[in-house]
């Protein structure tokens, strides 16, 4: 890495700090804060044109952010309302895709395996804002848990379902069986490689007692739990989500000191700001202004579809299941839920 990069890292995550200073004192979300400012900066051409390609993101960002996130899941609650976060993950991930898809075909004349794979890369969530704002006033542990729950899960879910469609839109093709196949291997292997890599570092730290040691050893197994699935061929992003879920809900527990866990918990959390500070003022500063303009009325289409797509999807699956009371929820709920899909890093590659 040049002097040069090093130096435009630190600036942005100087603006990023600004931002988030500035976002206390206006209702706005400091992620769309964060793009907004991107975008501004990227018109003055004040910092050289950044490119966001599939690996900056996927292996830089997304581990640590993925991460980030499961250390603080309680798995308790994620088995209280699985069944909930199982249905948006998957069946509402692939229903939205289809319907996305089909939508995108009609309206804008899209082939339509390019339409189903433009509906797979927007329809994953990343709602950090949301997040955010939960923490800060203190929001249900069952309504967060649903939320992020499903962000996590259905970033691998989105991951996989793009790589099948990619096969298609290449003109390569892949029978009905073949699909089926590549989706089990890159989500059950990917699992079982976060499993067993997880507990394996939870056996390792519960042999260590300093809090320096055990935070290092974390970064590597967010990274390595990726790059090992990604070796394999299977879903990195889901190798990282069963790596943080055994890591927050055992590792910590059983194996670190109440320093260690601390020390965790903090260290994780400002790389998850620093993380989407950068991401977000890098999507707005790598973004084309001509381009931007030149089709803006198509991005305004395909974001309400997205819109309308996205409660259909949330309001059915859920009344679906709150039918049976034992999973009932509120409507209040089920409105956070649907508002609060947010999209995030996974629609940038």
């Amino acid at each position: 890495m040049g002097a040069e990069n090093l130096t435009g890292i630190l600036e942005l995550l100087l603006i990023a700090v600004a931002v988030a200073m500035g976002v206390k004192f206006v209702r706005l979300p400091y992620t769309v804060a964060l793009v907004i400012v991107g975008l501004v900066v990227g018109f003055s051409n004040v910092f050289d044109a950044y490119h966001l390609s599939k690996e900056v993101i996927l292996v830089l960002f997304l581990p640590p952010l993925l991460f980030e996130g499961t250390i603080n899941m309680d798995l308790s609650s994620l088995r209280r309302y699985g069944w909930h976060v199982g249905l948006l993950a998957l069946v509402g991930t692939f229903l939205s895709t289809v319907i996305l898809g089909f939508l995108i075909h009609w309206i804008l004349g899209f082939p339509i395996y390019l339409a189903l794979l433009l509906g797979a890369i927007i329809t994953p969530t990343d709602p950090v804002s949301v997040l955010g704002i939960f923490k800060e006033y203190g929001v249900s542990k069952g309504l967060s848990t649903i939320v992020e729950g499903e962000s996590v899960f259905n970033d691998g879910i989105g991951v996989v379902l793009y790589l099948i469609l990619l096969e298609f839109v290449t003109g390569h093709g892949m029978s009905a069986g073949g699909a089926v196949k590549l989706f089990t291997w890159e989500v059950v292997v990917g699992a079982l490689i976060g499993l067993i890599s997880g507990y394996l570092t939870h056996l390792v730290l519960g042999k260590i007692d300093d809090h320096l040691i055990e935070v290092l050893i974390s970064i590597i197994l967010a990274y390595g739990a990726y790059l090992l699935a990604e070796r394999f061929h299977c879903s990195g992003v889901v190798a990282v989500v069963c790596a943080g879920l055994i890591i927050g809900n055992y590792g910590r527990v059983l194996s670190m000191s109440p320093r260690t866990r601390l020390a965790l918990s903090h260290f994780w959390e400002v790389v998850g700001f620093a993380a989407n500070g950068l991401l977000f003022l890098l999507i707005g500063i790598d973004l084309d202004s001509e381009a931007l303009m030149e089709t803006l009325g198509l991005v305004v289409l395909v974001f309400l579809a997205m819109v309308v797509v996205r409660s259909i999807t949330v309001y059915g699956l859920l009344a679906g299941i709150t039918f049976f009371r034992k999973y009932a929820i509120p409507w209040s709920w089920r409105h956070v839920i649907n508002w609060g899909g947010l999209r995030g890093s996974i629609p940038i590659p």
